[in-house]
């Protein structure tokens, strides 16, 4: 079976109508106003404050990690690195158990 081009195109711009009595411009009638959407605004301000804060702390931090890098002795360098380490698996295994617990 074809079907002929023009006559899809026909059928495709022409606007269907169902009769409703007017039942779909009342709903839309009686609906709400939309409300603004904040969430752009809260990301550009959280985001900007963001920026504000790395570029004000940042410097600063390099700088004395880097000083207490020189500073430090290697068997502190290792056990602050082990520390980090037990640290970051213990965080994630409560936020494994936190989501395990709310599927």
């Amino acid at each position: 079976m074809t079907i002929d081009p023009d006559r899809l195109d026909e059928l495709l711009e022409k606007e269907p109508y169902l009769d409703d009595g007017g039942f779909s411009a009342r709903v839309m009638d009686a609906l709400p106003p939309r409300r603004r959407d904040l969430r752009p605004l809260v990301l550009g301000v959280s985001s900007a404050a963001a920026a504000v804060t790395a570029l004000l702390v940042l410097p600063g931090a390099v700088q004395a990690g880097l000083q207490a890098l020189t500073a430090a002795s290697l068997p502190a360098l290792a056990t602050g690195l082990l520390v980090g380490v037990a640290a970051g698996l213990a965080a994630a295994s409560v936020v494994g158990m936190v989501v395990a617990l709310r599927a």
